[in-house]
């Protein structure tokens, strides 16, 4: 709080004194604004219209004698106080020298009698909160039902920078600051919550948010949980809710750096699963592995059961399961009935998924893959073609899980079933292998079609490449429409380019700082050595509403945005693996396997119609030309799912849907094709008026 009314130039103070030693033996950069401060109150009382400039005018005949008698030397308040007053008296100063001394002494004695006051019980959170170290709160001395502590401006700085990490200049300036707000109300006896508003006062008015997120307890609000639990919401779920409202606390404090969780809280990237941060974010289950342990398909199920309870436990988000239909084909016994089968893999599923946050993604070929079999005989060498029977056992069972997953209100919320039809063969061999699926196709169900070129995507950033069984780390959104916003409208595409390396870097090390929490816990022990190939999955949000906002066109309807959005996204994944590299972390630029779900999904103000992933937006010209652009986006990056907008289902045949497909699957580069009915409520939403 500096009391002139203008500070006073820096150029007109004498460069020499540089420190001052505090009381307590400590060594502090000299302020002279704190001299001219001490002068200008002692000069009002006697000269109140010229006491600034001569408050000014003191304090550079002061500094002068000081460096004639300090030179070389550190000065202490001390000294500072009596050669202030020395050369007042010289000037023939003496009323102005009598009050300086007086107002020394007054703070000084006012100094001397603050105490704090700590409820007993509460010295833990006093520690954390208002900045005293632990070790320091209990040396308090104890009377009655407190604690009681003389005041010391310079422990409250040390604490600041040891349990807040502020660097010093700035924890001495909190803590000079707290002392000039104490001192001006004459406080004697002081509540230690008073001190640690004070200090989060100044905390907030110098932007350090990160640090209030770091520091104290965590908790919820009382009135926001009073809230939840006085209404009709079930008891279990406000439970949850509350775990992870505090394990999203933690992870911003504990998992990631300031800095990190600040780019979090200011809404530029999103760090998804932030509340189960001892968990993976996705991964893969071995099936054919399981199989192998087993004889027949019911002991196939028994272990998969087992083995999926277990996973679940380890990874709150995505578990991907591949190819259960072609397995069971190939293992199941003389007689087993694929019906049966998939209604107890499907009970299975519902069981791992009660009171549990997990989600699946179950990837059904429909047919027994060359894949499956070479691997279940042994080898290329030893395996045989599979047998017709085999492969309408690998249909009957997908098909009938499908009735089970697509039209079951609880497996439909947290089960996603990815079709991937054969990619050989003629287009009307692909058409006819789609129709059995056509009740779900022309309905919008977590259905999604899957084209395998070269490897196979499990799901959003489980990629499985040469058998390399995928698992991801941490998956984090940068939030494309904030970064405009952040830079201003009118931001050329060149300046966003520039700075999306910016987000690259801040993402890589939030997931090497997962990694590294992760590295410390159970689940990472027990995990590592069956899932070999481990991602960090960055997700872009708002794409086409970040184009549109550039050049006045979206993805699907224009080749010039459409360009830009490839270079935007070729940025992406070019920094993202520059910056990996040095960490040994593989980076992947895709989507999140929740886009479409509105519980697990982050909510962004204004911009709740668009989505994540590499996509367009679901506004556009008309189907072929989203998957199209679709298409060009995941060639770019080597895989995404295109969410491809299609009108009400009264308005469009099956026909007409099969056509899509197979145009994605023969004569574009599409990784997954997600078909989206809006339902007549978002009609307004996902029309043509989410344009900016």
């Amino acid at each position: 709080m500096n009391l002139l009314p203008e500070d006073l130039p820096a150029e007109l103070w004498p460069e020499a004194v540089q420190f001052v030693r505090k009381r307590d033996g400590s060594v502090e950069p000299f302020d002279p604004a704190k001299l001219v401060g001490s002068l200008y109150a002692a000069r009002q009382e006697v000269e109140p219209e010229s006491a600034a400039f001569d408050a000014q005018e003191f304090a550079q005949a002061a500094l002068h004698f000081l460096i004639e008698e300090f030179e070389g030397r550190t000065p202490s308040t001390s000294d500072i106080g009596e050669t202030v007053t020395k050369v007042l008296r010289e000037l023939g100063q003496g009323p102005t020298a009598q009050l300086y001394a007086d107002y020394r002494d007054r703070r000084q004695s006012r100094r001397d009698s603050m105490k704090i006051v700590e409820q007993e019980g509460a010295a833990e959170h006093s520690a954390k909160s208002s900045g005293t170290a632990p070790e320091e709160a209990s040396a308090w001395s104890t009377s009655g039902r407190t604690r009681v502590q003389s005041w010391d401006k310079g422990r409250l700085a040390r604490a600041l920078e040891t349990d807040a990490d502020l660097d010093p200049v700035t924890a001495r300036e909190i803590a000079a600051t707290t002392e000039r707000y104490l001192l001006a109300g004459d406080f004697h006896r002081i509540p230690s919550g008073l001190v640690r508003e004070l200090v989060d006062y100044e905390l907030r008015e110098r932007g350090l948010h990160h640090v209030l997120q770091r520091r104290g307890l965590l908790g919820i609000p009382t009135n926001i949980l009073r809230e939840r639990l006085a209404s009709k919401e079930d008891p279990d779920a406000v439970m949850r809710w509350a775990g992870r409202e505090i394990l999203n606390q933690y992870s911003l404090k504990e998992v990631f750096s300031p800095d990190i969780a600040g780019l979090h809280q200011e809404g530029l990237i999103y760090l998804f699963d932030a509340a189960t941060p001892g968990q993976w974010a996705a991964g893969s289950v071995d099936v054919v592995a399981l199989a192998q342990r087993t004889s027949g398909s019911r002991a196939f199920l028994d272990e998969l059961e087992r083995s999926l309870d277990e996973v679940a436990r380890k990874i709150v988000g995505t578990i991907a399961l591949d190819g259960v239909d072609a397995t069971l084909a190939l293992w199941s016994d003389l007689g087993d009935d694929p019906v049966e089968l998939a209604d107890r893999f499907a009970s299975i599923l519902s069981g791992i998924l009660r009171g549990r946050e997990s989600r699946f993604i179950v990837n059904l070929y429909a047919r027994v893959t060359p894949w499956a079999a070479d691997l279940l005989s042994g080898g290329p060498l030893f395996s045989t073609e599979p047998s017709r029977e085999q492969h309408a056992f690998a249909s009957k069972f997908a098909l009938r899980l499908a009735e089970r997953v697509l039209e079951g209100a609880q497996l439909q919320r947290r089960c996603r079933l990815d079709l991937h039809p054969p990619m050989e063969g003629d287009e009307e061999e692909l058409k006819e292998t789609l129709r059995p699926w056509w009740r779900w196709l022309v309905r919008d169900t977590p259905l999604a079609l899957s084209f395998d070129r070269g490897e196979t995507s499990l799901g959003e950033g489980l990629r499985r490449v040469r058998g390399r069984r995928p698992a991801v780390y941490q998956y984090v959104g940068i939030m494309l429409p904030r970064l405009y916003r952040r830079l201003g409208e009118g931001s050329d595409a060149a300046t966003i380019i520039e700075r999306l390396g910016l987000l690259c870097e801040s993402s890589v090390r939030a997931g090497v700082q997962r990694r590294e929490f992760l590295r410390h816990s159970a689940s990472f022990s027990e995990m590592r050595p069956s899932a070999s190939a481990l991602s960090l999955v960055v997700v872009p949000f708002g794409l086409d509403w970040l184009v549109y906002k550039l050049i006045g066109r979206s993805i699907s309807s224009d080749a010039g945005a459409l360009s830009l959005a490839e270079q935007i996204v070729s940025r992406l994944q070019h920094r993202l693996r520059r910056e990996g590299r040095p960490y040994q972390l593989a980076t992947i630029v895709d989507g999140h396997p929740a886009a479409l779900d509105e519980m697990e999904m982050p909510s962004v103000e204004g911009e709740s119609n668009q989505l994540w992933g590499v996509t367009p937006s679901l506004a556009g010209p008309g189907p072929r030309q989203q998957i199209l652009a679709g298409a060009r986006l995941h060639s770019g990056v080597g895989g995404g799912t295109t969410y491809c907008r299609l009108p009400p289902s009264s308005e469009i045949d099956f026909e007409e849907i099969l056509d899509l497909a197979v145009m994605a699957a023969r004569r574009t580069e599409t990784s997954r094709l997600k078909f989206v009915f809006p339902s007549p409520a978002k009609q307004s939403t996902l029309g043509d008026d989410w344009l900016p």
